[in-house]
């Protein structure tokens, strides 16, 4: 069985989920659901040496990214990419048990997936975890809540993209204060190279939230 043939079985397993949620699939292991102003929800499958397994989060319009040590947008549902995520490899030891779906056939087995089996059980939990979510005013407590997880791989800290994008949302919500903490917080990483993107950052949140401080 080819790529193309794994990815069809993934999104005939997948799509019963999430279609009918109101997601689409924007690319083969992809799906988007672009029903909150400014926020997108995506669900993700993403490739481990044989498996494949999810990740599921929010994708922010207003938030750029750092591509190249350049600024970059991702505000549409095929260019989304993750502000906040939830990957069950850092939090979840048995992730391969409870998440992971094997897709090499070079080990006896055939690809046969269950739509019943770990596609409910991954779009079960990613759908529980944006009920949360209703409006951009939801999203600082689950910036939050990634803050104080408890992770065995990689935490908050080990992401770059994150702390930036609860600064941004926070100036959105017109916390000042916050938000220049958090800024600040987020580009204390960044080493000489990227000193002049943290400016253009800074810039980028002046000029979209006014009258935070330059």
């Amino acid at each position: 069985m080819n790529s193309t043939e794994r990815n069809h079985v993934l999104g005939e397993c997948f799509d019963p989920w999430l279609i009918p949620k109101g997601f689409e699939r924007v690319r083969p292991r992809q799906w988007v659901r672009s029903s909150l102003p400014q926020v997108r929800e995506m669900i993700k499958l993403v490739s481990y040496s044989v498996e494949v397994a999810p990740i599921w989060g929010w994708s922010i319009d207003f938030v750029p990214h750092v591509k190249d040590a350049k600024l970059a947008r991702h505000a549409t549902a095929k260019g989304c990419q993750f502000d906040l995520r939830f990957d069950p490899v850092d939090y979840d030891q048995n992730w391969r048990t409870h998440y992971a779906i094997e897709l090499d056939p070079w080990r006896g087995r055939t690809f046969d997936l269950d739509p019943n089996g770990k596609p409910k059980r991954i779009c079960t939990a990613a759908l529980s975890m944006f009920d949360r979510v209703r409006s951009l005013a939801d999203l600082p407590a689950e910036f939050e809540a990634k803050r104080h997880r408890t992770s065995h791989r990689f935490g908050w800290t080990n992401y770059v993209q994150e702390p930036l994008a609860y600064a941004f949302v926070l100036a959105a919500l017109g916390e000042k204060e916050r938000a220049e903490v958090q800024f600040a917080e987020a580009v204390s990483i960044f080493d000489d190279l990227y000193l002049p993107v943290a400016r253009q950052l800074r810039s980028r949140m002046h000029a979209l939230f006014p009258p935070l401080s330059v």
